[in-house]
């Protein structure tokens, strides 16, 4: 049996949906990995806050500026991972989209295929019939 039409097509736009699908899971645990690093940092934060002896005060007052430094750099970094999985989102959608068109092209085909070989098929018949019927001098007119 013979390949569908648009089986090669299908064949590639399931393939670049697959790496969509992908390149989002990456993008999502990057962006889960910014997450927890965040929360970490922020964690790391209180527990210092809890513990800190007024004695220490500068101390603490110098740590808090650069936890704080931190997290906004982390806030950043969240951001661009946010962007990331949206642009990712966004790519495994129209990677999707594509792959669905081509699927139904090639279902179409298919059965348009099958309907073009019940004709033929049926024709065959008919012909054979009245090749038949010709034969038997049975013909009706």
């Amino acid at each position: 049996m013979t390949k569908a039409r648009f089986q090669a097509l299908v064949d590639l736009h399931g393939q670049r949906e697959a790496q969509a699908r992908q390149a989002l899971g990456r993008a999502e645990v990057a962006r889960a990995h910014v997450v927890d690093v965040i929360r970490e940092v922020e964690g790391q934060r209180d527990a210092a806050a809890s513990q800190t002896d007024p004695r220490l005060r500068a101390v603490y007052i110098a740590f808090r500026a650069r936890i704080d430094a931190e997290l906004a750099r982390l806030a950043n970094d969240l951001r661009a991972r946010d962007g990331e999985v949206e642009a990712a989102r966004q790519a495994l959608i129209a990677a999707h989209r594509d792959h669905a068109v081509f699927t139904r092209l090639r279902d179409r085909d298919v059965a348009a295929r099958a309907v073009e070989r019940e004709r033929r098929a049926a024709r065959g018949v008919d012909d054979f019939a009245a090749v038949r019927a010709f034969l038997t001098g049975r013909v009706d007119t």
